[in-house]
C-alpha cells in the first residue's frame, strides 16, 4: 500500500510539473507570437522605407543618365565644332608664319609678366 501511495504522489508531482511546463510553453509561444508580430510591423515599415529609396534611386539615376546623355551630345557636338574650326583655320591660309610669331610674342610677354608678379 505505501508503494502504490508514493507512486500516486509521484503521479500528482508530475502532473504538476507537467501543467507548469505546458504553462511555461503557452507563455513562450505567446512571446514568440508577439515578437514575430513586432517584426512583421517593422518588416512593413521597412518594405515602405526600401520602396521610397529604391523610387528616389530610381529618380537619380533616370537624371543622371539624362545629364550624362546631353553632356555626352554636347561634347561631341564642341568636338565637332572644333574640328570645323581648326580645318578652316589650317585651310584658310590664317595660320601662317606672322601669326605665329604673334602668338609666340604674346606668350612670352605673358610669361615675363607672370615671373615678374613673383
Amino acid at each position: 500500500m505505501d508503494e502504490l501511495r508514493i507512486i500516486r504522489q509521484q503521479m500528482e508531482a508530475d502532473f504538476l510539473l507537467h501543467s507548469e511546463r505546458i504553462s511555461a510553453q503557452k507563455q513562450s509561444v505567446e512571446r514568440v507570437e508577439r515578437a514575430l508580430e513586432d517584426l512583421g510591423e517593422e518588416l512593413t515599415r521597412v518594405n515602405h522605407s526600401v520602396g521610397r529609396l529604391r523610387r528616389e534611386f530610381q529618380d537619380y539615376a533616370h537624371t543622371t543618365r539624362s545629364y550624362d546623355d546631353s553632356w555626352s551630345s554636347e561634347r561631341k557636338r564642341n568636338m565637332r565644332m572644333l574640328d570645323v574650326i581648326q580645318s578652316g583655320l589650317l585651310t584658310g591660309g590664317l595660320e601662317t608664319d606672322s601669326r605665329l610669331a604673334l602668338i609666340e610674342r604674346r606668350l612670352t610677354r605673358l610669361e615675363e609678366n607672370q615671373s615678374g608678379a613673383a
